[in-house]
């Protein structure tokens, strides 16, 4: 049997959990109240990412000796800001949200143009985010004028009574190793699912009082239902905006779940119809809702098509490669470590913007020479790159788009296989990288130039903007 990724072990978890949970019809304690859908499918992301964390041996975050206080601390603060945000729409008389993750420094790069097209057009807007650790609120609340925080360290008990799994749910489960992680993380999703319903009491609250009509929301895999469900029990419109991809190896996108119990909004916008198509292809969730998923372009950096082509083979072989989060890093610098060898290779470095860019280069065994990449559109036009390496970043897709093929590397978290099945890609290991990448070089017929133009994002988002907000008050 062909061993499994680490991403589809959690996949086949997170459906065992489901298949207990709802043959035990468990599903009726754990539904909001107003609307019916369920609190327990809301978590399906979270639910996965939780399972990945077990399979890779990651302990959980000792608590502090003044874990307690600091909660208190930090939710006086948060609920705090959640009130002058209400106030401040209100009296202010701002219609829409932004939603967006909050990582310390500038507004999420994933939604540059949004952004942009806001600042220019002066339309006010309030900001909701996502912080990632309790010490960022400070920054938020400083640098975003009092946000709505989604996530508060509410006081919850860490034991709550529901559902409890017996001895015999998991006999039909094999793997022991399956079962010890499933016994250990259910009734955690259990809590989790139960403190939704106040999580989403408070945000329909400070919603309401806000006055907002339209929340714009990038799409939080995990937490983007929560603020829906949200935004309709206080019936504020809510707009999901695509920032990543969308494929198996993502824990929300399954088909384990009556699509009825979800929250869905208003409109979701899609970068073309190649998205549209992956998303009703790996899951059921918005297959009834197909007039919601609208095209509209990429609310982040668009790839020029102007890029410098390689018409002549060259001696030296260029390739980007964009910094990941997370993939295996160990992995990724083992590879790195070996192209660095051959001199027929160069390296280019593509870190993320709202990170620490010493700390991706040391991720990657890059020394802070390694030429740096900030402007891919500018970069494109002056320089010429035969290849883009990476295991699931968004940006492979987008650089197959310009028919630029990716090196992905096979590791236990390798999720771009997709790419690989569309020829628009190639897979390396360490013990034949170099060969491989020479070897696909020489001779690129093999890339799927059809399928890469599926790929282009057509559509104009700022001017799709402009007539979705033709109406808002600036």
């Amino acid at each position: 049997m062909e061993r499994l990724t680490r991403t589809e072990e959690a996949k086949l978890i997170l459906k065992e959990i489901n298949q207990i949970f709802y043959s035990k019809n468990w599903e009726k304690d754990l539904y909001s109240k107003k609307t019916k859908h369920s609190l327990w499918a809301i978590n399906q992301q979270i639910f996965f990412n939780k399972i990945l964390s077990e399979l890779e041996g990651k302990k959980d975050k000792k608590e502090k000796i003044f874990f307690w206080l600091e909660n208190i601390i930090f939710f006086f603060l948060s609920i705090s800001s959640n009130f002058f945000f209400s106030f401040l729409c209100r009296i202010k008389q701002k219609e829409i949200g932004v939603y967006a993750i909050y990582k310390g420094k500038d507004k999420d790069f994933r939604l540059k143009k949004f952004f942009s097209f806001l600042d220019k057009e002066r339309i006010e807007y309030g900001n909701i985010v996502y912080c990632g650790t309790k010490s960022l609120v400070w920054r938020a609340i400083a640098s975003n004028r009092f946000p709505l925080f989604i996530k508060t360290p509410l006081p919850f008990p860490k034991r709550c009574s529901g559902p409890q799994l017996e001895k015999e749910d998991l006999q039909k489960i094999e793997s022991e190793q399956y079962r010890k992680i499933i016994s250990k993380l259910f009734p955690i999703f259990i809590r989790l699912s139960q403190k939704n319903r106040f999580e989403i009491k408070f945000l329909s609250f400070f919603l309401k009082a806000s006055g907002i009509k339209k929340i714009f929301a990038i799409d939080d895999y995990r937490h983007m239902f929560l603020l829906t469900e949200a935004a309709h029990e206080s019936r504020v419109n809510i707009i999901f905006i695509q920032h990543g991809r969308f494929n198996k190896s993502l824990g929300w996108l399954n088909d384990f779940i009556d699509s009825s119990l979800y929250p869905i909004p208003e409109e979701y916008l899609l970068k073309n119809e190649f998205w549209r198509k992956a998303l009703l292809k790996n899951s059921n969730i918005f297959t009834n809702y197909t007039n919601r998923l609208k095209i509209f372009g990429s609310a982040s950096e668009d790839i020029s098509f102007e890029n410098k082509e390689n018409k002549e083979k060259k001696e030296i072989i260029s390739i980007l490669i964009p910094y990941e989060t997370a993939t295996d890093h160990e992995e990724i610098r083992s590879i790195v470590e070996e192209i660095k060898k051959d001199k027929k290779y160069y390296i280019f470095f593509r870190p993320r913007p709202d990170l620490d860019k010493e700390k991706q280069l040391k991720d990657y065994s890059l020394p802070s020479s390694t030429k740096i990449v900030e402007d891919i559109n500018s970069f494109l036009k002056n320089e010429s790159i035969d290849f883009i390496l990476g295991t699931y970043t968004t940006l492979l897709y987008e650089f197959a788009a310009v028919s630029i093929p990716s090196i992905i590397v096979e590791t236990k978290n390798t999720d771009a296989f997709d790419l690989f099945e569309e020829k628009l890609g190639f897979l390396v290991r360490k013990e034949n990288c170099t060969e491989e990448i020479a070897k696909k070089h020489s001779d690129l017929s093999w890339f799927n130039k059809t399928k890469a133009a599926e790929l282009v994002i057509k559509d104009d988002f700022i001017k799709n903007c402009k007539e979705v907000l033709k109406n808002v008050r600036n």
